[in-house]
């Protein structure tokens, strides 16, 4: 795997490498493949695949929430530093772009079923897990509920802290018990809701 903090030839992304002796050197970037090797294995090729896309997904939310970068650009150097395949690299530009277009819907559901967090002192690794996870189950609908959430506590396991799984694992699952509620409030279509 190549430095994450190595130059980069291409003259198009403004990317600068840090000065040596800075807190972003390659010794303090988690490397993917440690991750994709301790997490439960998916089940399939695609399931790998996404799982890539989330990572990189994930690296370039994060990225971008913490240094104001453009996540499209940033998201195309993490492309190019792990070596995407063009598959798994269009699913996460989709992602990328799916979050950060949804970004005050997303927030707003973060907020809603974690009331006692605000959005913007939440860890950044948390919020960007969160929001990938959502954007997933409530915008995306490509991937199944439960895989989503799994996902996302994977996620949270090997980059956030020691209790971020348990409040991803909460907030994920009061977004999913209150869009249940709101289905089954709902009437279905051509039908009078009874009085």
């Amino acid at each position: 795997m190549s430095n994450l903090t190595g130059n980069n030839s291409n003259e198009s992304n403004n990317f600068q490498p840090l000065p040596a002796g800075s807190a972003w050197e390659r010794d303090e970037w988690f490397e993917i493949e440690d991750f994709l090797k301790s997490a439960e294995p998916p089940k399939n090729k695609l399931g790998f695949q996404r799982r890539q896309a989330r990572i990189v997904t994930l690296l370039s939310l994060f990225e971008s929430d913490s240094v104001n970068h453009d996540p499209l650009m940033v998201t195309n150097r993490y492309i190019e530093t792990f070596g995407l395949s063009a598959d798994v690299a269009r699913f996460t530009r989709n992602l990328v772009m799916g979050v950060i277009g949804n970004r005050d819907k997303l927030d707003a559901q973060i907020s809603g079923a974690a009331s006692s967090w605000p959005v913007d002192q939440m860890a950044k690794v948390d919020k960007n897990i969160l929001r990938l996870a959502i954007f997933e189950i409530l915008f995306n609908n490509d991937v199944p509920t439960k895989a989503a959430i799994n996902e996302a506590i994977e996620l949270a396991k090997s980059f956030g802290s020691d209790s971020s799984s348990r409040f991803v694992n909460g907030v994920l699952g009061a977004i999913v018990a209150q869009q249940a509620k709101e289905r089954s409030e709902t009437p279905a279509p051509g039908k009078t809701p009874e009085l």
